[in-house]
């Protein structure tokens, strides 16, 4: 009867929500490889920027600059979705 069809509904959810975290931890390695990427692509330009005296380098200034901006938003990005993905397993 109803119980049933209650623990039956409790399963689809408790599945749909498994689910909803595979995906999203999917996301999060995702974002975190593009960190790891910016990162090392960040550690060439500062090595590089290291070798090129002066204005030269200004393009590499800007950058290295834009780079941090990218890893700062990556990460917040990553923050959310592992708040998200702890709340989920909660709920």
């Amino acid at each position: 009867g109803a119980d049933l069809s209650r623990s039956d509904r409790v399963q689809d959810r408790r599945a749909d929500l498994d689910r909803r975290i595979a995906i999203a931890e999917q996301d999060a390695q995702a974002i975190q490889q593009r960190i790891n990427a910016a990162r090392r692509q960040q550690g060439e330009f500062i090595q590089a920027r290291q070798q090129t005296p002066g204005a030269a380098g200004a393009q590499m200034d800007a950058e290295i600059a834009r780079l941090s901006q990218q890893i700062a938003q990556l990460e917040a990005q990553l923050n959310d979705l592992n708040t998200s993905i702890a709340i989920t397993r909660t709920g």
